[in-house]
């Protein structure tokens, strides 16, 4: 919230405020929520909106059906505002709930009152909002899924997963148990359950066909392209030779 405060004069510079393709200003600030493809807003602008608004922002592959859950509080969220909210119409690639205001922008003697109106209003979307978000994913599909060329298979299209924290905790265990489950095509929900478990004693085994496609990497400050795509290393010979990177290794080993 400091940073609304801290950046709003050098960002609300009139001369540059407006984008000439789009009609609004180049000001905003968002943070997210705490899931993926779901952030808090700020931003004055002439589009969707005419003035200030402080906004609840989805996109994503998920969006539609995050949106339809929080629709289900919708009367409970209105409620717990108190003060009108927008619910918007699907773009086609987001949507959002936002209050706005109409004020002027060029009016510098009331950026302040902007400035405590926005700030109060991120502060109240995230009192109000966060414990839906919490609970958004329950009982909706994370992955997406297609049917392979054959038509008798299921591929699961999975987005990044980051597993983080200090040494020991479990982080290359559970990445092989990932990797296994999402092999055998395990529900998300199962899939998740055992990684938060973290039972260090079910180890997953792959078979031969599987320890072929799976590669780690540690990227270590000095890791360069060199290292990930291609570059010139000394070979046996003595010399020096043009050898592939992990990377363009397994992509030349998939293609094969």
């Amino acid at each position: 919230m400091q940073q609304r405060r801290d950046a709003f004069d050098s960002t609300f510079n009139i001369d540059i405020t407006y984008n000439t393709q789009e009609q609004r200003p180049r000001h905003y600030l968002s943070f997210r929520a705490g899931k993926s493809n779901i952030s808090y807003g700020c931003v004055y602008t002439k589009g969707y909106a005419k003035g200030f608004v402080v906004e609840l922002y989805l996109d994503g592959d998920n969006y539609k059906e995050r949106f339809e859950k929080l629709l289900t509080y919708k009367n409970e969220i209105d409620n717990a505002y108190e003060e009108t909210l927008t619910w918007q119409e699907d773009t086609g690639s987001a949507r959002r709930v936002f209050v706005s205001f109409e004020g002027n922008i060029e009016n510098r003697e009331e950026w302040e009152s902007y400035i405590n109106w926005q700030v109060e209003n991120l502060i109240k979307f995230r009192r109000i909002f966060q414990s839906y978000i919490d609970t958004i994913d329950e009982g909706i599909t994370l992955f997406n899924t297609q049917k392979t060329p054959k038509g008798n298979e299921t591929m699961f299209k999975i987005k990044n997963i980051i597993l983080f924290g200090s040494p020991g905790v479990g982080k290359t265990h559970n990445t092989n148990q990932l990797i296994s489950f999402i092999e055998k095509r395990l529900p998300e929900n199962k899939i998740f359950d055992a990684i938060t478990l973290n039972n260090s004693y079910q180890r997953e085994k792959f078979d031969a066909g599987l320890v072929s496609r799976i590669n780690f990497i540690t990227f270590h400050q000095n890791f360069g392209y060199e290292d990930f795509i291609e570059g010139f290393r000394p070979n046996e010979k003595g010399t020096i030779e043009l050898q592939d990177g992990i990377f363009k290794s397994m992509s030349r080993s998939k293609r094969e």
